[in-house]
């Protein structure tokens, strides 16, 4: 339920793949960030529940190795959180497993440094930095940022470590 499932089967013919989806309620983080300032006290919540979502989906053995703003999708009032466009998603801990490698290129402006590159290095905190990164975008986008707790602040810069290891 945290996760866009396929709608129907692939669609294949000689030169595309393709998995259709439906399009989930309310918008994209990316939507989001582009409409103006947002109420803190709404960004918290999306990202407290964004960093749960993602535990669950960790928490079942995925990792989705491209998590970027536009497949982030938030539901107005519930503060429901759902991610799809798992086209470089691992199952397990093979670094070969792929549910589906489609036409989506990582986007290395919320790709962590260790996988930049080298895809099969991503890992559960490697999903963790890009979430970070896009969490932080979004709480700058706050009509009071500046009065965001310090301890917010300091979660997401652990969040946001060099090294994998400093990330929680």
């Amino acid at each position: 339920d945290d996760v866009v499932p396929p709608w129907g089967p692939p669609i294949e013919d000689e030169s595309d793949f393709v998995l259709v989806s439906r399009i989930p309620r309310g918008q994209s983080v990316q939507q989001l960030l582009g409409g103006g300032a947002l109420a803190c006290d709404v960004a918290v919540e999306y990202v407290k529940e964004m960093f749960r979502v993602l535990g669950r989906i960790h928490l079942a053995g995925v990792i989705h190795r491209n998590v970027r703003p536009s497949c982030v999708w938030l539901e107005p009032v519930t503060y429901r959180v759902r991610f799809w466009d798992l086209d470089f998603a691992r199952v397990g801990t093979k670094p070969g497993v792929t549910v589906l490698l489609g036409p989506s290129i990582v986007d290395p402006e919320y790709s962590a440094p260790e996988v930049l590159g080298d895809l099969s290095r991503a890992s559960e905190r490697s999903d963790v930095y890009s979430l970070a990164k896009i969490s932080r975008e979004l709480l700058a986008a706050c009509d009071q940022a500046d009065l965001m707790p310090d301890s917010v602040v300091e979660v997401l810069e652990r969040c946001l470590a060099e090294d994998p290891a400093d990330r929680p």
